[in-house]
């Protein structure tokens, strides 16, 4: 009796020791699968960061390109700004040159009013100089018949 309960018992243990076995054996077989997937994830971190730093170096280039075009920008509008002002300044002589001009156009304008003026004075003195030498003709004339 003795005998078959020990029998029983070894029984029962060696039962549980081949549970315990495809128990380790299914824990192991995890455990492989998952170091598996852990170095898959290292891997795929590894990947990560290293597109990360690629990122990081690209966002760096952009950030300095777009340093560079506000730079740019700024000297434009300090061009533009520059610009208008001299236009400004442009205008303003251009408007006292067509002043100058107008001024000009005018004093022309009196100065031929004055010389037709002239000239019809220098037209009279003529014919009256003429008028002058006819008659000094015509008295010298008489003269030397009266001589």
């Amino acid at each position: 009796s003795k005998m078959t309960t020990t029998q029983e018992k070894v029984e029962t243990l060696e039962e549980k020791q081949a549970e315990l076995m495809n128990g380790a054996s299914s824990f192991k077989s995890e455990l492989t699968t998952t170091q598996e997937k852990v170095e898959t994830l290292e891997e795929k971190q590894a990947e990560l960061m290293n597109a990360t730093s690629s990122f990081n170096s690209k966002m760096t280039t952009t950030q300095g390109k777009v340093d560079t075009l506000e730079e740019k920008q700024a000297e434009l509008m300090n061009g533009a700004s520059s610009f208008k002002s001299e236009l400004t300044t442009t205008q303003e002589k251009v408007g006292t040159l067509e002043g100058k001009q107008a001024q000009l156009i005018n004093a022309t304008s009196s100065f031929n009013s004055k010389m037709t003026t002239t000239q019809g004075k220098v037209d009279t003195l003529e014919e009256k100089q003429a008028e002058l030498m006819n008659a000094t003709s015509s008295f010298n004339s008489k003269m030397t018949t009266t001589q």
